[in-house]
């Protein structure tokens, strides 16, 4: 009790203002009671209120086994003599109220790509170039009559390996959902379709 106010905190105790908190359903109302005052924030972070309204709204989170963040993303007034177990929390509670956010706006970005990098090797560049990949495409894949996909080379061993980089958006993203279409040749009779034995995506910096 500061200046003759209350705080509901200290009122109502730990256990019952979770079950109060609990109740928040948008990381807007988080981010209102964590601006309360110092004590609400520590206490809205150290409970991992964010985290558990993430997982709320997609249990998939609970897959998560760590969370990193750019350098743009830490508080800015971290002092020095703040613990790393804080630190990691709080920067937790950045990316899960992100998250949530995320899940509920209607205008949270689809597509995380930014624009593509190269390709290990193309047949035809620039007609069959990896560009075309991010061109939508119909059910003959032509595009006001011009190629919409990507070739490889081609190569006498199946088993070399072919691959695509592309550049990511910048800010936090979770991605749920990777949409690949095999290579079908319609110019060639029957329309067969080359596709890969197997494919495999790697996120993070590209080693080349």
């Amino acid at each position: 009790m500061e200046g003759g106010r209350w705080d509901m905190l200290e009122w109502l105790g730990p256990d019952a203002s979770i079950s109060v908190f609990n109740y928040l359903d948008n990381p807007a109302d988080l981010a209102r009671v964590g601006a309360v005052s110092k004590s609400w924030r520590k206490f809205v972070i150290s409970n991992q209120f964010g985290k558990r309204l993430c997982m709320t709204l997609c249990p998939e989170i609970s897959n998560f086994t760590h969370i990193q963040l750019w350098k743009r993303y830490s508080h800015q007034n971290a002092s020095p003599s703040t613990s790393m177990d804080w630190q990691i929390l709080e920067r937790a509670h950045i990316a899960y109220t992100y998250f949530a956010h995320c899940f509920l706006s209607c205008d949270s970005d689809k597509d995380c790509i930014m624009t593509c990098i190269g390709a290990s090797s193309t047949d035809r560049f620039p007609v069959e170039s990896i560009h075309n990949t991010l061109v939508p495409t119909d059910m003959d894949h032509m595009v006001y009559w011009r190629s919409s996909y990507w070739s490889s080379a081609g190569q006498a061993d199946p088993n070399v390996q072919e691959s695509l980089i592309y550049h990511l958006k910048r800010g936090l993203y979770l991605v749920n959902e990777i949409r690949i279409r095999p290579f079908k040749a319609f110019f060639q009779v029957g329309d067969p379709i080359y596709s890969a034995k197997h494919v495999r995506f790697r996120m993070g910096h590209s080693k080349f």
